[in-house]
C-alpha cells in the first residue's frame, strides 16, 4: 500500500492529469494529445517524474514482461 502513495505522490508533485499523460505518452502517442490549459510536463520534471518512478520500480503494464 505504501508503495501505491508513493506513486501517487510522485505524479501529484506536478499537475496530476499532466504528468499521467506524460508518463503514459512514453508508451502511447495518443496521449499527447491535452486541451489547453493541460499540457504535457515540460524536459526537466519528465527527466524529474521517471527517474522518481523509476527510483520506486514504477512500470507501467505494457512494459512488464506478459
Amino acid at each position: 500500500n505504501q508503495k501505491l502513495v508513493d506513486v501517487r505522490t510522485a505524479f501529484e508533485k506536478y499537475n496530476l492529469i499532466s504528468s499521467l499523460h506524460t508518463f503514459l505518452s512514453k508508451d502511447d502517442k495518443i496521449y499527447r494529445n491535452l486541451l489547453p490549459p493541460l499540457s504535457l510536463l515540460n524536459d526537466s520534471d519528465e527527466k524529474k517524474l521517471m527517474q522518481d518512478l523509476k527510483n520506486l520500480s514504477f512500470k507501467s503494464n505494457s512494459q512488464m514482461a506478459a
